[in-house]
């Protein structure tokens, strides 16, 4: 646990949202440094658990709130919103529960929980399939092929921390790099190839934007029949299959 950061992240937390020290129980670093991607300027995201009787969020408590403040990217919710998550086996908020030692800053009320092999499964499913679609989109109809290759990691990442947690009750290895190494590189040769395609052809600008929606959606195409495409299909497979078994060692 950083000390040092868990105080900035306090005094934070007091300016932007109101909140005393008292008030915050949990609070988790995930994210890029928990997935071992991140950059020295980089923000640091956290998920903040605060006492159910504090108003400072406004809204549904569940929903909490969520944004950058400072150095940090903050999701701030209830302890009734987390457990409610934890319970759902919303892969965002389960994870906590399960963190290194050095990634849970604090930790005054843990929330107990019970690892639901179907549930996990099908919410897992339906959030990477959203995840997956999103990036389709962006790639397809924005052209946006950054943000369209991460979503793309964020879909299979997803699957594979629940294959983790399904097959072994825990992750041992947040990373998953042998895993998502090489896909990454595979995302990022056709995201960086040049857009040769995208210039204008036979004299106008139209025809080049056309050319270029319809590289954009072959892009997407290539991502989805190749290696990238395969492993979620398999993941997915997968994540079906291990849910119907008993747990390792019953």
């Amino acid at each position: 646990m950083d000390g040092a950061q868990l105080a900035r992240a306090l005094a934070t937390l007091a300016r932007v949202y109101g909140l005393r020290d008292a008030q915050v129980l949990n609070v988790y670093l995930v994210g890029s440094r928990l997935w071992g991607t991140q950059r020295p300027s980089f923000d640091y995201d956290l998920v903040v658990v605060v006492a159910d009787s504090d108003s400072t969020l406004g809204g549904d408590a569940s929903t909490g709130a969520h944004g950058h403040a400072g150095a940090f990217d903050v999701q701030v919710l209830s302890r009734e919103g987390f457990a409610e998550r934890v319970r759902a086996q919303e892969l965002a908020a389960l994870i906590c529960c399960y963190l290194p030692p050095e990634h849970v800053w604090r930790e005054r009320a843990r929330v107990s929980h019970v690892l639901s092999r179907g549930m996990l499964a099908r919410a897992c499913l339906t959030s990477s399939d959203k995840s997956w679609a999103r990036a389709r989109k962006d790639c397809e109809a924005r052209g946006q092929i950054e943000r369209a290759r991460k979503g793309v990691v964020h879909a299979l990442r997803q699957r594979a921390l629940a294959l983790q947690l399904l097959e072994a009750g825990g992750v041992r290895d947040f990373a998953m790099a042998g895993l998502l190494g090489p896909l990454t590189v595979e995302l990022a040769r056709g995201a960086h190839e040049p857009r040769a395609l995208d210039a204008p052809q036979g004299g106008g600008t139209g025809a080049g934007e056309a050319v270029g929606s319809v590289r954009d959606g072959q892009l997407f195409s290539s991502w989805e029949a190749g290696l990238p495409g395969q492993a979620f299909r398999r993941m997915g497979a997968a994540l079906m299959l291990t849910s119907l078994q008993s747990p390792a060692g019953q």
